[in-house]
């Protein structure tokens, strides 16, 4: 395998009248790729994994849905299911020999591990009242829909939001394929392909800080060295085009989120 990144870091610091600030910003690139793997002989070169990223996506490649029983019909077979309807996803027919099976799995999009960190920060203080601001955030990174996040009722559990609005002849415009009663993993529409696959990339405000330290001649009146009232919070705004889940969250999404939390407290220095 080769890895190859940068990492960069900005820093600014300055004051204006009373007022100091400061301006830091972190970037940070990696990306690998597979240079010699003992693979199995396969019938096509784009199914070897052998210069791509380690644990790139493997699937099919969505083409929409099928809109009608004419267009089933004039379609490549899809692993020679007799039973597709209207409604049902559509798949590239890769390699193009009329049919739709494992010979048309591409590796595609990137890995479930971002290639670009980053963050910045900025902050300043007067007077003894200080502020602080942190973004973190990453890019060039997917995430696979799968199990809950996104089949419906999968293993006699709920539905979410996203999950609702579904094909219907009358509805054929929406992003989600018709409701089927098969199993998860038995249908056409649950086999893993880029209609699951999502841009996971995100900027969170990470952390926001308040704080106050009392003048010394106060302090140190009451025998005291220093004092120090703060207001923190955590987590408190993500921007991401995921939205189904938490964009950090690991694997398929199912998991205890992140919690926005605040708090308050008093630094005493004796």
């Amino acid at each position: 395998v080769e890895n190859k990144g940068f990492e960069m870091e900005l820093g600014w610091n300055s004051t204006i009248g009373k007022v100091n600030y400061y301006l830091k910003g972190i970037y940070a690139f990696n990306r690998n790729k597979v240079i010699e793997k003992s693979e199995a002989a396969k019938p096509y070169p784009y199914m070897y994994e052998a210069g791509l990223p380690i644990k790139q996506f493997i699937g099919y490649q969505y083409d929409g849905f099928f809109s009608s029983y004419d267009e089933i019909a004039s379609s490549p077979q899809q692993f020679g299911l007799t039973n597709l309807k209207p409604g049902d996803i559509k798949y590239k027919d890769i390699n193009g020999d009329g049919k739709i099976d494992e010979k048309d799995r591409v590796r595609y999009g990137y890995t479930d591990v971002p290639q670009v960190f980053y963050g910045f920060s900025l902050g300043g203080s007067y007077k003894g009242f200080s502020l602080s601001v942190l973004f973190q955030g990453a890019a060039k990174v997917s995430k696979m829909l799968s199990s809950y996040t996104a089949f419906a009722f999968y293993n006699n559990g709920n539905m979410y939001e996203h999950q609702r609005n579904r094909w219907t002849p009358e509805n054929p415009s929406v992003n989600n394929p018709r409701f089927t009663t098969k199993a998860a993993g038995s249908s056409n529409n649950s086999l893993s392909s880029t209609y699951w696959q999502r841009d996971a990339s995100y900027l969170r405000l990470k952390n926001v800080e308040l704080s106050y330290n009392l003048p010394t001649k106060v302090v140190r009146s009451i025998g005291l060295e220093e004092l120090r009232i703060f207001l923190n919070g955590q987590n408190l705004l993500t921007f991401d085009k995921l939205d189904v889940i938490d964009p950090e969250a690991y694997g398929n999404g199912v998991a205890y989120p992140l919690q926005r939390s605040f708090s308050a407290g008093i630094n005493i220095k004796f």
